[in-house]
């Protein structure tokens, strides 16, 4: 029986394209994973009151609560120095 994550999602841009290589990072730990080829993630723990940050090179970074959130799908934007 599989186990489901306790978080998943894709990380796209603004065009709805998916960002491969987009990191995911608990914020404050060690822990963290990087988006596949589809832009998928998915953590298959997650500390209570867990704030995700995800982050790609040339794209603003954002910080995102987990809460009681199962899935969290996440829209990068392009940073205006760029």
């Amino acid at each position: 029986m599989q186990q489901e994550p306790a978080v998943s999602g894709v990380v796209t841009d603004v065009t709805g394209q998916p960002i491969p290589g987009a990191t995911i990072v608990v914020k404050g730990t060690l822990q963290g994973t990087v988006t596949d080829t589809e832009g998928r993630f998915a953590f298959a723990e997650m500390p209570a009151g867990a704030v995700l940050v995800f982050s790609f090179v040339g794209m603003q970074t954002q910080e995102v609560p987990v809460g009681a959130q199962k899935r969290i799908d996440i829209v990068l934007r392009r940073c205006n120095r760029y």
